[in-house]
């Protein structure tokens, strides 16, 4: 009787151990590399993170408090709840950056690699890239061959017969909603190219104004595709 009190004595005790380690792991102030890492990957995330896509993984793994979710839910735009997000995440501890690593695998696989990326380069000192000047991959916005018009049908076709099966992952890069992805393939079952087809019309239609010519490549640079991609919307360097 007393050694089946002590087993289940210890089995809590163990339990409140590994929930006191977790909270410890939350509250405890997060390393100055992840919150540099976190500073170098906002403009990426306030650009392609959607919150609903993390949100659910987040609160799960108690990072996020249901007060934490209400602030960022509060925010209007995507942008504004990415920036309030990563504010928020920056309180927390080193697990907070591990689990958006996380949440974001499943469906922005280029955002977990991106974030992996800036944690590395913390680590062994290297200096942040401006994109701003240099652009994705070394690529300006000089080199694209007339940047600002709107990308075509024509364009739009020669792009999805070279994307192959990363055409998802351009859709996401795009800004286009899971399920909107989802009505593309199932609109279109029989090609790889006729689905990237689909989606890059749908992407088109629903940015307007802004489908250009450089907006398409700033997009195809940020996913893991063959640069054959939009090779031909550049300039031939000589």
């Amino acid at each position: 009787m007393h050694r089946t009190t002590n087993n289940r004595t210890q089995k809590r005790s163990c339990k409140l151990d590994e929930h006191a380690d977790s909270l410890w792991n939350i509250m405890a102030p997060m390393s100055k590399d992840h919150r540099e890492a976190l500073k170098r990957a906002l403009k990426e995330l306030c650009e392609d993170l959607q919150y609903d896509e993390v949100r659910v993984h987040l609160l799960s793994k108690d990072i996020l408090t249901e007060s934490d979710d209400q602030v960022i839910q509060s925010k209007v735009t995507t942008v504004d709840k990415a920036s309030e997000l990563v504010a928020i995440l920056r309180t927390k501890g080193d697990s907070a950056f591990d689990a958006l690593v996380e949440a974001v695998q499943e469906n922005q696989d280029f955002l977990a690699e991106s974030l992996k990326k800036h944690e590395e380069n913390v680590r062994n000192n290297v200096p942040p890239e401006d994109e701003a000047e240099e652009g994705v991959e070394g690529i300006r916005p000089e080199q694209i061959v007339n940047p600002d018009d709107p990308i075509t049908d024509k364009d739009l076709n020669e792009i999805a017969s070279r994307l192959g099966h990363g055409w998802r992952k351009v859709g996401i890069c795009l800004g286009l909603k899971k399920h909107q992805i989802d009505a593309c393939e199932a609109d279109n079952p029989h090609t790889q190219h006729d689905k990237a087809f689909g989606m890059l019309n749908k992407w088109k239609r629903k940015a307007k104004k802004e489908a250009t010519r450089g907006a398409i490549v700033t997009a195809l640079m940020k996913v893991p595709v063959d640069p054959e991609a939009y090779d031909f919307l550049l300039i031939a360097q000589h």
